[in-house]
């Protein structure tokens, strides 16, 4: 039970100190089902010889696998590895890979079976080519050859062209995608930026967690029609827009009403920094089990009466 809550990293690492009989026991490889190798190493020890040791001698049972900014210039090599490895590898976080390529996305999507949880964070933060793993050909593709096994897509932190074709794809390929993190996204030019969310709703119904701060994303053009047409997020639990003070403009009452319209379920809402936003806004959230609300930075808090 502790190794299963607080993964193989470090629950089993402090159970090989005890003895040798439970350092034996620790090596089991089906103690071995999460890992978190981000964190509990320096960054000295981030090695592409140290991972392909832990992927040989630990990874056999593996299910959830984090490791992310592992200095890795041979990918490729490190995936087909994980693949003979770790063939019911559901989650796997690549945060940081810059060099991680189109191909190498292309080959995660093609050979692992079970696969439907990727970061893919902090990839690409400086400029957006068709060669890196978040261009937006990569994604689509992925996304197609996914199809309803996907249900986290972490795109955080990376500079990104084709939104509007990427929810597009998300709503025909990704009808059981819970979570998308689209936040401090930067976009090559405003049109790449546009979110279609009525699309967004009808395609994936079950999404639970929506972050998009910090981002060059907006909301595309609705008619008054597709607005009433689209279903919402009935599902929905967690709702980041918070802004910096050049994108607050983006995020207004009507906004927010078109994204929350169905959402009962709602636990958290961030909508720090947003200005334009007003107290109308929290009187239509249709969620009566409100736990957490950040508000600081909007006109709500400055609302006199």
């Amino acid at each position: 039970m502790v190794v299963q809550s607080e993964g193989s990293i470090p629950s089993a690492c402090r159970l090989s100190r005890v003895c040798s009989l439970w350092r034996e026991v620790s090596l089991d490889t089906k103690l071995w089902r999460i890992i978190d190798l981000s964190t509990y190493f320096k960054e000295k020890n981030r090695t592409e010889l140290r991972l392909k040791w832990f992927i040989e001698n630990r990874m056999l049972d593996s299910e959830d696998l984090n490791i992310s900014f592992w200095k890795v210039t041979n990918t490729l090599c490190v995936l087909i590895k994980l693949v003979e490895t770790c063939p019911n590898l559901v989650s796997l976080s690549l945060a940081g890979w810059r060099a991680l390529s189109a191909d190498d996305l292309n080959y995660i999507a093609d050979n692992f079976p079970c696969i439907g949880r990727l970061d893919l964070s902090s990839i690409n933060t400086e400029m957006n080519t068709s060669k890196t793993a978040v261009g937006l050909q990569s994604l689509v593709n992925a996304i197609e050859k996914l199809k309803d096994r996907l249900t986290h897509l972490n795109l955080a932190h990376n500079r990104l062209s084709g939104i509007p074709q990427i929810t597009a794809a998300l709503t025909t390929h990704s009808p059981n995608l819970t979570m998308l993190d689209l936040s401090n996204v930067k976009t090559i030019a405003v049109s790449h930026g546009m979110l279609n969310i009525e699309k967004l709703q009808e395609g994936c119904q079950k999404l639970k967690i929506l972050r998009i701060a910090n981002s060059h994303v907006q909301l595309s053009q609705a008619t008054l029609q597709e607005q009433m047409a689209s279903p919402g997020f009935p599902e929905l639990e967690e709702l980041s827009v918070a802004s910096l003070a050049d994108e607050s403009r983006l995020m207004s009452d009507e906004a927010l009403q078109r994204i929350l319209k169905s959402s009962t379920k709602l636990k958290l809402l961030d909508v720090r920094g947003c200005a334009r936003l007003t107290h109308d806004s929290l009187i239509r959230i249709p969620a009566w089990d409100l736990k957490h609300l950040f508000l600081s930075g909007c006109s709500v808090t400055r609302d006199v009466g």
